[in-house]
Protein backbone atom coordinates (compact mmCIF):
# COMPACT_ATOMS: atom_id res chain seq x y z
CA UNK A 1 0.00 0.00 0.00
CA UNK A 2 1.51 3.55 -0.83
CA UNK A 3 2.26 5.26 2.15
CA UNK A 4 0.86 8.94 1.90
CA UNK A 5 2.54 12.11 2.44
CA UNK A 6 0.42 12.16 5.82
CA UNK A 7 -0.49 14.91 8.44
CA UNK A 8 -0.83 15.25 12.13
CA UNK A 9 -4.01 13.89 13.67
CA UNK A 10 -6.66 16.45 14.62
CA UNK A 11 -6.15 18.55 17.37
CA UNK A 12 -1.89 17.40 17.17
CA UNK A 13 0.30 19.96 15.46
CA UNK A 14 3.91 19.27 14.36
CA UNK A 15 5.74 22.17 15.88
CA UNK A 16 8.67 22.39 12.98
CA UNK A 17 11.63 20.86 14.45
CA UNK A 18 10.39 19.94 17.42
CA UNK A 19 11.12 16.22 19.51
CA UNK A 20 6.88 15.49 19.84
CA UNK A 21 4.73 14.33 17.11
CA UNK A 22 1.95 11.83 17.08
CA UNK A 23 2.59 8.18 15.89
CA UNK A 24 2.73 7.06 12.24
CA UNK A 25 -0.45 6.21 12.10
CA UNK A 26 -2.30 9.05 13.74
CA UNK A 27 -0.95 11.09 11.51
CA UNK A 28 -2.62 9.69 8.21
CA UNK A 29 -5.17 11.60 9.73
CA UNK A 30 -7.09 14.92 8.20
CA UNK A 31 -6.26 17.98 10.25
CA UNK A 32 -7.84 20.16 11.61
CA UNK A 33 -6.92 21.81 15.17
CA UNK A 34 -8.90 22.88 18.14
CA UNK A 35 -8.47 26.65 19.00
CA UNK A 36 -6.43 25.13 22.06
CA UNK A 37 -4.58 23.02 19.78
CA UNK A 38 -3.37 25.87 17.65
CA UNK A 39 -2.81 28.57 20.12
CA UNK A 40 -0.69 25.63 21.97
CA UNK A 41 1.23 24.92 18.95
CA UNK A 42 2.07 28.82 17.91
CA UNK A 43 3.90 28.93 21.51
CA UNK A 44 5.48 26.38 21.29
CA UNK A 45 7.32 26.64 17.85
CA UNK A 46 7.33 30.48 17.70
CA UNK A 47 8.84 30.82 21.05
CA UNK A 48 12.60 31.41 20.28
CA UNK A 49 14.21 28.58 21.61
CA UNK A 50 17.36 28.03 22.70
CA UNK A 51 19.00 27.73 19.37
CA UNK A 52 16.41 30.63 18.27
CA UNK A 53 18.32 32.76 21.21
CA UNK A 54 21.83 31.99 20.07
CA UNK A 55 21.06 32.96 16.64
CA UNK A 56 20.74 36.48 18.28
CA UNK A 57 16.73 36.67 18.25
CA UNK A 58 16.13 39.69 21.18
CA UNK A 59 14.47 38.57 24.33
CA UNK A 60 12.15 41.64 23.70
CA UNK A 61 10.92 40.95 20.24
CA UNK A 62 9.96 37.12 21.71
CA UNK A 63 6.09 38.23 21.91
CA UNK A 64 6.34 39.65 18.44
CA UNK A 65 7.20 36.10 17.21
CA UNK A 66 4.44 34.79 18.88
CA UNK A 67 1.57 37.74 18.08
CA UNK A 68 2.61 36.81 14.07
CA UNK A 69 1.98 33.43 14.52
CA UNK A 70 -1.45 34.05 16.50
CA UNK A 71 -2.35 36.62 14.11
CA UNK A 72 -1.60 33.67 11.32
CA UNK A 73 -3.76 31.59 12.76
CA UNK A 74 -6.61 33.67 13.50
CA UNK A 75 -6.72 34.05 9.59
CA UNK A 76 -6.51 30.86 8.67
CA UNK A 77 -9.58 30.25 11.06
CA UNK A 78 -11.34 32.88 9.33
CA UNK A 79 -10.28 31.94 5.87
CA UNK A 80 -12.46 28.55 5.97
CA UNK A 81 -11.60 25.19 6.73
CA UNK A 82 -8.10 23.64 5.83
CA UNK A 83 -7.87 20.93 3.34
CA UNK A 84 -4.74 19.10 2.80
CA UNK A 85 -3.43 16.24 1.05
CA UNK A 86 -5.25 13.28 2.91
CA UNK A 87 -8.45 11.86 2.03
CA UNK A 88 -10.65 10.34 5.02
CA UNK A 89 -10.08 9.64 8.88
CA UNK A 90 -8.18 7.12 9.69
CA UNK A 91 -5.73 4.81 9.05
CA UNK A 92 -8.09 2.39 6.34
CA UNK A 93 -8.24 5.56 4.43
CA UNK A 94 -4.70 5.70 2.89
CA UNK A 95 -4.62 9.06 2.94
CA UNK A 96 -2.02 11.73 2.30
CA UNK A 97 -1.96 15.36 2.89
CA UNK A 98 -4.79 17.91 0.99
CA UNK A 99 -2.74 21.12 0.60
CA UNK A 100 -5.15 24.09 1.93
CA UNK A 101 -7.97 25.51 -0.33
CA UNK A 102 -6.93 28.63 0.85
CA UNK A 103 -3.24 30.39 -0.06
CA UNK A 104 -1.54 28.64 2.88
CA UNK A 105 -3.34 29.48 5.55
CA UNK A 106 -3.40 33.31 5.78
CA UNK A 107 -5.09 35.34 3.06
CA UNK A 108 -2.82 36.68 0.39
CA UNK A 109 -2.71 40.14 1.53
CA UNK A 110 -2.10 39.17 4.50
CA UNK A 111 0.60 36.12 4.29
CA UNK A 112 3.49 37.81 2.55
CA UNK A 113 3.67 40.68 5.69
CA UNK A 114 3.57 37.61 8.21
CA UNK A 115 6.29 35.73 6.31
CA UNK A 116 8.57 39.43 5.74
CA UNK A 117 7.88 39.96 9.66
CA UNK A 118 8.76 36.07 10.89
CA UNK A 119 11.43 36.32 8.61
CA UNK A 120 12.86 39.51 9.97
CA UNK A 121 12.45 38.56 13.87
CA UNK A 122 13.12 34.90 13.54
CA UNK A 123 16.59 35.01 12.08
CA UNK A 124 18.39 32.04 10.81
CA UNK A 125 20.66 28.85 12.01
CA UNK A 126 24.44 30.30 12.62
CA UNK A 127 26.57 29.73 10.75
CA UNK A 128 29.69 31.80 9.40
CA UNK A 129 31.64 30.87 6.29
CA UNK A 130 34.10 31.42 3.55
CA UNK A 131 33.30 30.75 -0.18
CA UNK A 132 30.12 29.86 0.05
CA UNK A 133 30.44 27.76 3.16
CA UNK A 134 28.20 27.59 5.96
CA UNK A 135 29.67 25.83 8.63
CA UNK A 136 26.13 25.62 11.09
CA UNK A 137 23.85 23.14 10.92
CA UNK A 138 21.36 22.96 7.87
CA UNK A 139 17.96 22.14 9.02
CA UNK A 140 15.71 20.41 6.55
CA UNK A 141 11.97 18.73 6.52
CA UNK A 142 9.80 17.06 4.64
CA UNK A 143 6.96 14.82 5.03
CA UNK A 144 6.28 10.94 5.65
CA UNK A 145 6.12 9.95 1.75
CA UNK A 146 8.43 6.82 0.18
CA UNK A 147 9.25 9.03 -2.84
CA UNK A 148 11.89 10.71 -0.08
CA UNK A 149 13.40 7.44 0.27
CA UNK A 150 17.16 8.76 -0.37
CA UNK A 151 16.91 11.50 2.19
CA UNK A 152 16.61 8.80 4.67
CA UNK A 153 19.25 7.01 3.54
CA UNK A 154 21.38 9.80 3.71
CA UNK A 155 20.20 10.44 7.50
CA UNK A 156 20.86 6.59 8.00
CA UNK A 157 23.99 6.43 6.26
CA UNK A 158 25.40 9.77 7.70
CA UNK A 159 26.55 10.65 4.12
CA UNK A 160 25.68 14.21 4.24
CA UNK A 161 28.23 13.97 7.65
CA UNK A 162 30.52 12.28 4.98
CA UNK A 163 30.24 15.55 3.12
CA UNK A 164 31.54 18.00 6.41
CA UNK A 165 27.99 18.78 6.45
CA UNK A 166 25.93 19.18 10.05
CA UNK A 167 22.44 17.86 8.65
CA UNK A 168 19.26 18.01 11.43
CA UNK A 169 16.05 16.37 9.43
CA UNK A 170 12.93 16.47 10.75
CA UNK A 171 9.39 15.15 10.19
CA UNK A 172 7.27 18.37 9.57
CA UNK A 173 4.03 16.53 7.98
CA UNK A 174 1.89 19.53 7.24
CA UNK A 175 3.30 21.60 4.03
CA UNK A 176 1.97 24.56 5.64
CA UNK A 177 4.46 24.19 8.67
CA UNK A 178 7.66 23.48 6.59
CA UNK A 179 6.95 26.51 4.38
CA UNK A 180 6.40 28.75 7.55
CA UNK A 181 9.56 27.54 9.11
CA UNK A 182 11.63 27.97 6.12
CA UNK A 183 10.66 31.15 5.67
CA UNK A 184 11.18 32.11 9.43
CA UNK A 185 14.54 31.02 9.13
CA UNK A 186 13.88 27.44 11.20
CA UNK A 187 14.48 25.13 8.27
CA UNK A 188 17.10 25.94 5.57
CA UNK A 189 15.95 23.41 3.37
CA UNK A 190 12.62 21.39 2.63
CA UNK A 191 10.89 18.79 -0.13
CA UNK A 192 7.75 19.49 -1.10
CA UNK A 193 5.83 19.01 -4.43
CA UNK A 194 6.52 21.77 -7.41
CA UNK A 195 2.99 22.73 -7.64
CA UNK A 196 3.25 23.46 -3.97
CA UNK A 197 5.72 25.49 -3.70
CA UNK A 198 4.61 27.63 -6.93
CA UNK A 199 1.38 28.04 -5.04
CA UNK A 200 3.71 29.42 -2.06
CA UNK A 201 6.34 31.10 -4.10
CA UNK A 202 3.52 33.01 -5.50
CA UNK A 203 2.55 34.02 -2.50
CA UNK A 204 5.93 35.08 -1.17
CA UNK A 205 7.29 32.26 0.31
CA UNK A 206 11.19 32.78 -0.33
CA UNK A 207 11.95 29.30 -1.58
CA UNK A 208 14.20 28.22 -4.49
CA UNK A 209 13.73 24.80 -5.94
CA UNK A 210 17.24 23.20 -6.79
CA UNK A 211 16.86 19.03 -7.38
CA UNK A 212 14.13 16.94 -8.37
CA UNK A 213 13.65 14.23 -6.33
CA UNK A 214 10.24 12.11 -7.98
CA UNK A 215 7.60 11.75 -10.23
CA UNK A 216 4.18 10.35 -9.52
CA UNK A 217 4.50 7.28 -12.60
CA UNK A 218 0.72 5.26 -11.40
CA UNK A 219 0.12 6.35 -7.53
CA UNK A 220 -2.54 8.86 -8.84
CA UNK A 221 -5.41 8.91 -11.15
CA UNK A 222 -8.77 8.63 -12.39
CA UNK A 223 -11.28 6.00 -11.53
CA UNK A 224 -14.72 5.81 -13.53
CA UNK A 225 -17.61 3.87 -14.15
CA UNK A 226 -17.09 1.32 -17.36
CA UNK A 227 -19.47 3.41 -19.18
CA UNK A 228 -16.92 6.17 -19.14
CA UNK A 229 -14.10 4.86 -22.00
CA UNK A 230 -12.19 8.08 -22.23
CA UNK A 231 -11.29 11.47 -20.49
CA UNK A 232 -13.71 13.38 -23.21
CA UNK A 233 -16.45 10.69 -21.74
CA UNK A 234 -16.00 12.71 -18.19
CA UNK A 235 -17.84 16.21 -19.84
CA UNK A 236 -20.68 17.02 -17.80
CA UNK A 237 -20.17 13.88 -15.38
CA UNK A 238 -20.23 14.43 -11.62
CA UNK A 239 -16.29 14.24 -10.55
CA UNK A 240 -15.20 13.33 -6.80
CA UNK A 241 -12.36 15.83 -6.14
CA UNK A 242 -10.49 17.93 -3.40
CA UNK A 243 -10.96 21.46 -4.47
CA UNK A 244 -8.04 23.11 -4.10
CA UNK A 245 -5.20 19.94 -3.65
CA UNK A 246 -2.59 18.08 -5.72
CA UNK A 247 -5.63 15.68 -7.00
CA UNK A 248 -7.64 18.56 -8.76
CA UNK A 249 -4.26 20.01 -9.81
CA UNK A 250 -3.98 16.92 -11.58
CA UNK A 251 -7.56 16.30 -12.73
CA UNK A 252 -7.30 19.79 -14.29
CA UNK A 253 -3.95 18.99 -16.07
CA UNK A 254 -5.17 15.52 -17.81
CA UNK A 255 -8.66 17.84 -18.65
CA UNK A 256 -6.58 20.71 -20.07
CA UNK A 257 -4.04 17.74 -22.02
CA UNK A 258 -7.58 16.67 -23.88
CA UNK A 259 -9.01 19.94 -24.94
CA UNK A 260 -11.43 19.98 -21.69
CA UNK A 261 -11.02 22.43 -18.69
CA UNK A 262 -12.67 22.30 -15.14
CA UNK A 263 -15.84 24.37 -16.25
CA UNK A 264 -16.36 21.02 -18.21
CA UNK A 265 -16.90 18.41 -15.53
CA UNK A 266 -18.91 19.19 -12.34
CA UNK A 267 -17.25 18.87 -9.38
CA UNK A 268 -18.09 17.24 -5.97
CA UNK A 269 -15.60 18.67 -3.17
CA UNK A 270 -14.21 15.59 -1.24
CA UNK A 271 -11.24 14.42 0.13
CA UNK A 272 -9.36 12.22 -2.53
CA UNK A 273 -9.13 9.23 0.20
CA UNK A 274 -12.60 9.35 0.63
CA UNK A 275 -13.60 9.97 -2.73
CA UNK A 276 -11.66 6.71 -3.48
CA UNK A 277 -13.56 4.77 -0.72
CA UNK A 278 -16.83 6.41 -2.49
CA UNK A 279 -16.10 4.62 -5.60
CA UNK A 280 -15.56 1.76 -4.66
CA UNK A 281 -18.61 1.62 -2.79
CA UNK A 282 -20.58 2.58 -5.67
CA UNK A 283 -21.57 5.81 -4.40
CA UNK A 284 -19.72 8.30 -7.23
CA UNK A 285 -19.24 7.31 -10.56
CA UNK A 286 -16.13 9.53 -11.05
CA UNK A 287 -13.28 9.83 -8.67
CA UNK A 288 -9.74 11.45 -8.60
CA UNK A 289 -7.57 9.63 -5.66
CA UNK A 290 -4.55 7.65 -5.30
CA UNK A 291 -3.39 4.62 -4.15
CA UNK A 292 -4.13 2.15 -2.80
CA UNK A 293 -7.59 3.17 -4.21
CA UNK A 294 -6.66 2.75 -7.64
CA UNK A 295 -5.68 -0.88 -7.07
CA UNK A 296 -9.27 -1.46 -5.01
CA UNK A 297 -10.84 -0.04 -7.91
CA UNK A 298 -11.59 -3.66 -9.32
CA UNK A 299 -13.36 -4.50 -6.04
CA UNK A 300 -16.16 -2.35 -7.86
CA UNK A 301 -17.26 -4.86 -10.71
CA UNK A 302 -18.10 -1.79 -13.31
CA UNK A 303 -15.47 0.51 -12.10
CA UNK A 304 -11.64 0.97 -13.30
CA UNK A 305 -8.91 3.09 -13.61
CA UNK A 306 -9.79 5.91 -16.23
CA UNK A 307 -6.00 7.17 -16.35
CA UNK A 308 -3.44 7.30 -14.22
CA UNK A 309 -0.19 9.46 -13.62
CA UNK A 310 1.29 6.53 -14.95
CA UNK A 311 0.51 8.34 -18.40
CA UNK A 312 1.11 11.78 -16.99
CA UNK A 313 4.61 10.94 -15.80
CA UNK A 314 6.24 14.06 -14.30
CA UNK A 315 3.10 15.98 -14.07
CA UNK A 316 2.97 15.28 -10.21
CA UNK A 317 6.40 15.98 -8.79
CA UNK A 318 8.54 16.64 -5.58
CA UNK A 319 11.51 18.82 -5.88
CA UNK A 320 13.70 19.96 -2.98
CA UNK A 321 14.09 23.82 -2.54
CA UNK A 322 16.57 25.73 -0.32
CA UNK A 323 15.66 29.23 1.30
CA UNK A 324 16.50 31.94 -1.13
CA UNK A 325 18.96 33.63 1.22
CA UNK A 326 20.66 30.38 1.96
CA UNK A 327 21.02 29.71 -1.76
CA UNK A 328 22.58 33.37 -2.38
CA UNK A 329 25.30 33.35 0.77
CA UNK A 330 26.43 29.18 0.39
CA UNK A 331 26.48 28.41 -3.06
CA UNK A 332 29.24 25.88 -2.18
CA UNK A 333 27.37 24.26 0.57
CA UNK A 334 23.72 23.71 -1.55
CA UNK A 335 26.63 21.68 -4.41
CA UNK A 336 27.86 19.76 -1.27
CA UNK A 337 24.16 18.98 0.18
CA UNK A 338 23.51 17.77 -4.11
CA UNK A 339 26.81 15.51 -4.01
CA UNK A 340 25.91 13.92 -0.85
CA UNK A 341 22.20 13.54 -2.24
CA UNK A 342 23.63 11.67 -5.19
CA UNK A 343 25.88 9.97 -3.37
CA UNK A 344 23.07 8.44 -1.28
CA UNK A 345 21.04 7.79 -4.51
CA UNK A 346 24.28 5.71 -6.10
CA UNK A 347 24.57 3.38 -2.55
CA UNK A 348 20.85 2.85 -2.85
CA UNK A 349 21.30 1.41 -6.18
CA UNK A 350 24.28 -0.75 -5.21
CA UNK A 351 22.57 -1.91 -1.57
CA UNK A 352 18.70 -2.00 -2.40
CA UNK A 353 17.74 -4.62 -0.36
CA UNK A 354 19.67 -2.58 2.75
CA UNK A 355 17.73 0.22 1.18
CA UNK A 356 14.50 -0.78 1.38
CA UNK A 357 15.09 -1.80 4.87
CA UNK A 358 16.40 1.72 5.88
CA UNK A 359 13.30 3.51 4.52
CA UNK A 360 10.61 1.04 5.71
CA UNK A 361 11.84 1.90 9.39
CA UNK A 362 11.55 5.93 8.14
CA UNK A 363 7.98 5.20 6.95
CA UNK A 364 6.58 2.62 8.91
CA UNK A 365 6.32 0.58 6.47
CA UNK A 366 7.63 -3.35 5.33
CA UNK A 367 10.10 -3.52 2.68
CA UNK A 368 8.09 -5.00 0.83
CA UNK A 369 5.47 -2.26 0.99
CA UNK A 370 8.34 0.36 -0.11
CA UNK A 371 8.98 -2.05 -3.16
CA UNK A 372 5.60 -2.01 -4.21
CA UNK A 373 5.49 1.86 -3.34
CA UNK A 374 8.62 2.52 -5.65
CA UNK A 375 7.17 1.25 -8.41
CA UNK A 376 4.46 3.79 -8.99
CA UNK A 377 6.96 6.73 -8.56
CA UNK A 378 10.18 7.22 -10.39
CA UNK A 379 13.28 8.50 -7.95
CA UNK A 380 15.30 11.14 -10.34
CA UNK A 381 19.10 10.06 -10.71
CA UNK A 382 21.18 12.92 -11.17
CA UNK A 383 21.25 12.43 -15.44
CA UNK A 384 17.77 12.67 -15.26
CA UNK A 385 17.29 15.36 -12.87
CA UNK A 386 19.31 17.72 -15.18
CA UNK A 387 17.03 16.83 -17.69
CA UNK A 388 14.40 17.86 -15.60
CA UNK A 389 16.13 21.19 -14.45
CA UNK A 390 17.05 22.38 -17.87
CA UNK A 391 19.77 25.74 -18.18
CA UNK A 392 18.85 29.05 -17.59
CA UNK A 393 19.12 28.94 -22.13
CA UNK A 394 16.77 25.90 -22.14
CA UNK A 395 14.42 25.49 -19.51
CA UNK A 396 13.50 21.87 -18.49
CA UNK A 397 9.88 20.17 -17.68
CA UNK A 398 10.03 21.57 -13.95
CA UNK A 399 9.74 24.95 -15.85
CA UNK A 400 6.70 23.93 -17.22
CA UNK A 401 5.41 22.49 -14.15
CA UNK A 402 5.66 25.67 -11.94
CA UNK A 403 4.52 27.46 -14.47
CA UNK A 404 1.49 25.56 -14.92
CA UNK A 405 0.96 25.38 -11.59
CA UNK A 406 0.75 28.82 -11.29
CA UNK A 407 -1.66 29.38 -14.28
CA UNK A 408 -3.72 27.06 -12.44
CA UNK A 409 -3.47 28.17 -8.85
CA UNK A 410 -4.14 31.84 -10.07
CA UNK A 411 -7.15 30.76 -12.08
CA UNK A 412 -8.81 29.38 -8.63
CA UNK A 413 -8.14 32.25 -7.12
CA UNK A 414 -5.98 31.06 -4.79
CA UNK A 415 -2.62 33.64 -5.96
CA UNK A 416 -2.40 36.99 -7.51
CA UNK A 417 0.54 36.81 -9.70
CA UNK A 418 2.01 33.75 -10.65
CA UNK A 419 5.88 33.04 -9.48
CA UNK A 420 8.43 33.11 -12.43
CA UNK A 421 9.78 29.70 -13.13
CA UNK A 422 13.13 31.34 -13.16
CA UNK A 423 12.52 32.72 -9.66
CA UNK A 424 11.17 29.51 -8.74
CA UNK A 425 14.27 27.06 -9.82
CA UNK A 426 17.54 27.63 -10.19
CA UNK A 427 19.58 25.04 -12.41
CA UNK A 428 23.04 26.11 -11.84
CA UNK A 429 23.70 23.58 -8.94
CA UNK A 430 22.98 20.42 -10.51
CA UNK A 431 24.41 21.36 -13.85
CA UNK A 432 27.45 22.16 -12.29
CA UNK A 433 27.46 18.27 -10.98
Amino acid sequence: MAKPRSSPTDGQRVCPLSPERPSRAERRRQCSPSQEAQESWSSRCCQPTDAARRSGLPPEREHLVELITTVGWAVRRRSGRRRRRVAGCGEASGERCELSKRSFGPSRLVFPVLLGLLLAVCGGSVGTGSDGKFNGTINIASSTWTGYAIIYIANAKETWKSHGLDVKFSDVEDPNDRLIALTAGRLEGMASTVDAFARAQSNGVPAVEVFPIDASVGGDGILAKNTIKTVQDLKGQKVAVNQGSVSEWFLAQVLQKNGMSLGDVKEQNMKSGEAGAAFVAGQVDVAVTWEPWLSKAKARADGKVLVSSKEYPDLIMDSFAFRKDFVDKYPATVKEFMKAYYDAFDWFQKNTAEGLGIVAKATSETADDVKADLETLTLFDLKTGKTIMGTKSSPGKINDNVKAAGDFWKAQGKIDSPVKPADAVNADFINSL
